[in-house]
């Protein structure tokens, strides 16, 4: 695009002319040309400023290139398992992140084998996929600030509030706001930490999501203090490994009897006491 003088300059060596109602209609169609490109420039920017944080999150959860956490450790044992019935001790492993939208069509589609989560075992999700035994049970809850004082659903009403695409979460308060006529602003977040962020820059005033990973994201928020989990639960949420149902019969016989003895006794008490915010560990 030529400046407004360059291109009435251009113009006029071509023995082109025009009037002042043209020429004040060019400059304003290049004028909103010039704003168009500069927000297309903003929103380019705000996708890889978040693209990059997300790609932080995801480093601060490896250990020297390998994800740690609990259900990690579960799927280690699968995968020890499966070599020990294969008798092959050296089955090359691939970490693979995922997102809450995408884990499901990656199972589908072959990209990933099992997945290690926060993934809810429910009926819906075994129509698309199939899970290993349950390892660990969390609630539907809240976190919201403590200066909002939201601790009922009924405190939420005409409220704006936060949940993670592609979640059990988000589709149950999109459901209950339906249901009890709340008034609710949903808003459909990319990620657990894009979601938090919004409650505490106050764009929403709570975010609903799993509380074992809301107490992950308060420890090692900037200021821990400031946030309060809801006491009322709006479900329970039952965790399982996922594969694909084909491989169900195999991998999920085995895998289920190796992670069944451990999750028994595997000791989580450290992780219910409280803690000095740290790097998140959790899955």
């Amino acid at each position: 695009f030529y400046k407004q003088d360059r291109y009435y300059a251009d113009a006029t060596e071509r023995g082109i002319k025009y009037d002042d109602p043209d020429v004040g209609i060019l400059i304003a169609l290049t004028n909103h040309i010039a704003a168009a490109l500069e927000t297309a420039r903003a929103a380019q920017l705000a996708v890889a400023v978040e693209s990059a944080q997300q790609q932080r999150d995801i480093a601060d959860k490896l250990i020297d290139g390998v994800p740690i956490g609990y259900a990690i450790e579960l799927c280690r044992k699968v995968i020890d398992a499966v070599e020990s019935e294969l008798k092959r001790p050296n089955l090359e492993v691939k970490y693979k992140a995922v997102t809450p939208e995408s884990r499901i069509p990656l199972i589908q589609d072959g990209t990933v084998d099992i997945e290690c989560g926060s993934t809810t075992n429910n009926l819906d999700r075994q129509k698309q996929v199939a899970f290993t035994n349950t390892h660990f049970v969390t609630a539907n809850r809240w976190v919201f600030n403590r200066s909002a004082n939201v601790k009922s659903l009924n405190d939420l009403k005409g409220k704006t509030v936060v949940s993670t695409a592609g979640t059990t979460n988000i589709k149950q308060i999109t459901e209950l706001n339906a249901a009890q006529n709340l008034g609710l602003n949903i808003i459909s977040a990319n990620g657990h930490p894009e979601a938090f962020q919004m409650v505490e820059t106050g764009r929403a005033v709570a975010f609903v999501m799993d509380d074992i990973l809301l107490y992950s994201l308060v420890a090692n928020s900037k200021s821990p203090a400031d946030y309060v989990i809801s006491a009322d639960a709006l479900s329970i949420e039952p965790y399982g490994a996922m594969m694909r149902p084909a491989q169900q019969h195999q991998v999920g016989q085995v895998g289920g009897a190796a992670v069944q003895p451990v999750a028994q006794v595997m000791d989580l008490t450290p992780a219910l006491r409280p803690v000095t915010p740290r790097k998140p560990t959790a899955t």
